[in-house]
């Protein structure tokens, strides 16, 4: 049987034990990346969720229309938080086609919440914790469209943003023509 090998205690410079450091391991907390996911409405198709990207919808093609709306009328959209930012804070604009032209910037109408968070600019916090979250905005009376967009913009830093779109269309109630929605 093998004997354990004998580690003397430590001791000062005079000779005088010293008591053990207990070293402790602790875990590394992991840092992720800001993460957001628009649900409702539908994001366009490869629409990134973690990478700061461009105005006006991160290089994304525009997508099938899944989401109908009238001028005026209420209507909920709702994210998920997946990984937070402390200072995080959120804008909703709309406008008309928005393909990739630089042309397009700048033609976006920015809606407000409701419940009255959003600043002058219209930024409203958001992604601060993780979780679902969601407003209530109200889209222009005087405003129709067959191939609207919505931008959703999340600031998670000075100067990084992540932007999402959904496309949608926005016609008068009494409209006779609705156009083809697959």
């Amino acid at each position: 049987m093998e004997q354990p090998e004998y580690i003397p205690k430590p001791e000062d410079e005079e000779g005088e034990p010293v008591a053990p450091v207990v070293i402790k391991k602790t875990a590394k907390k992991k840092v992720y990346a800001p993460e957001i996911a628009l649900l409702d409405p539908k994001p366009r198709l490869y629409t990134s969720t973690a990478s700061p990207n461009e105005q006006p919808c991160g290089k994304t093609a525009k997508g099938t229309v899944h989401y109908m709306a009238t001028p005026g009328s209420k209507n909920y959209l709702q994210w998920k938080v997946i990984h937070p930012a402390a200072e995080g804070n959120c804008t909703v604009r709309i406008g008309l086609g928005l393909d990739q032209e630089e042309a397009d910037e700048g033609r976006l109408l920015t809606l407000k919440p409701r419940d009255g968070s959003a600043n002058l600019e219209g930024s409203f916090p958001c992604g601060r914790e993780v979780g679902y979250e969601g407003k209530e905005f109200v889209f222009p009376k005087n405003f129709t469209c067959d191939s609207c967009t919505l931008q959703f913009e999340w600031t998670v830093a000075e100067d990084q943003q992540i932007h999402q779109c959904a496309d949608f269309m926005m016609s008068n109630a009494e409209s006779k023509h609705i156009p083809d929605i697959i």
